[in-house]
Formats: structure tokens, C-alpha cells, sequence
């Protein structure tokens, strides 16, 4: 997805955290994290600047409290960090947790995985986190990166298994699904 991005002059990939305080209330919390960002990235000033992008959740927890945020990384213009954060503001009612800065290609490719694959919750969380992402996508390309989501085609390769030849996409290896090809 990041080789395949658009080209747009003037553009740069960056590094995106946005935030939400901290509540006891898991499922509510990821319902209006993700819809503060639905209603950030209809915004005038977010379309104008940001051309595309891809995004995860990632749910943490500090004792009896939840902390939802997203990773995102963004192809845009320059980003006036207060308008954003304004915007975040407006948008996620009261929250101004924001974080931009560049990043390079192939750190923007690490930084997507990462919190893809990342699991840092204690096991008998894990569940309660599970059953709140339930329905969700764990990965979501917006913008003009949506459409090369929809086209992507995985190149063969063989599985490490079996040695079998078959296009796989990374998510089998992160999670073992070896024999479910995707041709």
C-alpha cells in the first residue's frame, strides 16, 4: 500500500496518534474514538490536507481504566498541528490528544504492523478487548488509499509450513493461517 500510495506533489508520509481519555466504558470508548475520526476525516481541512492514509486501534489498560487511540499513517500536505488538534477537539468532544510528525516509508510500514500485531494486554483482558474491536476492521486504508486496498492482488508465495505455493496476505502469518490461500 505504501509503494502503491498516489504521487502527489507536495506530499509527505506521516506519523498520526489521536487520543481519547481514559474511561471505564471499553466498547463505548472504541464506538466514539472511531466515530470522532469518521466525522474528522469529513472535515474541509482534513480533505484539503490529507489525501489518504491508513489506520489501526490500539486498546490499552491501566488498571480499572481503558485507553483507546488511533495510529494512523497519513499522506498529506503540511498539517498546522493546532487546526488539527481544533478539529479533534470538536470532533471527539473535549479530546486534544494529538500527535503528527514524518516519518519515512519504511517506517511508516512498521508503524502500521506494529499495532496490528501487538498485544500487550494481560490474557484475561484480552477477551474484553476482543469482544469491544468485535465488527470492526483491524486495519482501515481512507482516502485516496482506499481504493489501492481494493485492488491489491498478493503476490504467490510459498507457505513457510508446507512449502506450498499460494498468495497469502500478512495477517495469515501473524496469525498462522497457513493453509487459507488467497488467490
Amino acid at each position: 500500500m505504501i509503494k502503491s500510495r498516489p504521487h502527489i506533489k507536495g506530499t509527505l508520509l506521516k506519523h498520526l496518534t489521536l487520543t481519547m481519555r481514559n474511561s471505564e466504558d471499553l466498547p463505548t470508548m472504541v464506538k466514539s474514538l472511531l466515530r470522532a475520526f469518521r466525522r474528522l476525516r469529513q472535515r474541509a481541512y482534513f480533505k484539503q490536507c490529507i489525501s489518504g492514509g491508513a489506520f489501526v486501534v490500539e486498546l490499552t489498560n491501566k488498571g480499572n481504566q481503558w485507553h483507546a487511540h488511533i495510529h494512523a499513517v497519513i499522506q498529506s500536505h503540511r498539517v498546522e498541528w493546532e487546526k488539527l488538534r481544533n478539529l479533534w477537539k470538536i470532533c471527539s468532544k473535549g479530546n486534544t490528544g494529538v500527535f503528527i510528525q514524518n516519518i519515512p516509508p519504511v517506517e511508516a510500514v512498521r508503524y502500521l504492523t506494529k499495532y496490528v500485531s501487538k498485544s500487550e494486554l494481560p490474557e484475561d483482558l484480552q477477551q474484553i478487548a476482543s469482544d469491544a474491536l468485535k465488527g470492526f476492521r483491524l486495519f482501515n486504508p481512507f482516502g485516496s488509499w482506499y481504493a489501492i486496498n481494493l485492488e491489491y492482488k498478493p503476490e504467490p508465495s510459498r507457505c513457510p509450513k508446507c512449502d506450498a505455493i499460494a498468495s497469502y496476505l500478512p495477517w495469515d502469518f501473524i496469525m498462522g493461517n497457513w493453509k487459507m490461500p488467497y488467490y
